[in-house]
């Protein structure tokens, strides 16, 4: 699982760094700024980020969810602001769906990145092993995330 963790992480700064550096977008450093800060509140305030092999964690805050969940947080926004037709939210929900189940699924079945918790997954199955208002955050946020970004109107 360490070896799963590194590599995740090192993927989710690159793709930031790319974001900020190359794009050079206007409001990239807000979009971060403001994804890293729902991430960190999120992180922090529910304590279910214990995993059972490994855990970094600096002043209370566990570094491998927090980056994870800023860089897809952006990258949700990102996609959105890459289509450019009607209906693009309803596009986004349902890619950003799929893409998180699919990646807790392979996350927890093949890399082993397992939160030290008895819950039981998401639908039944070995995903999103936490409480029920944790599924639905997870479900929810990066949509949330792009509405508070348009409210904003930040590009």
């Amino acid at each position: 699982m360490i070896e799963a963790q590194i590599i995740i992480i090192s993927l989710a700064v690159f793709g930031l760094v790319f974001l900020v550096f190359m794009l050079k977008k206007k409001d990239i450093l807000v979009e971060l700024f403001i994804a890293a800060l729902i991430s960190a509140v999120w992180v922090l305030i529910n304590r279910l980020y214990i995993y059972d092999d490994i855990n970094y964690i600096i002043l209370g805050l566990s570094i491998f969810p927090w980056i994870c969940w800023t860089a897809g947080l952006v990258l949700a926004k990102e996609f959105y602001e890459w289509m450019n037709f009607k209906g693009k939210f309803f596009v986004m929900l349902i890619v950003y769906w799929i893409g998180v189940i699919v990646l807790e699924y392979v996350g927890y079945n093949y890399f082993g990145i397992q939160l030290a918790s008895e819950y039981v997954g998401l639908f039944g199955y070995n995903l999103m092993h936490m409480p029920y208002w944790g599924q639905i955050y997870y479900l929810s946020i990066a949509p949330v995330y792009v509405l508070i970004m348009n409210f904003l109107e930040v590009e």
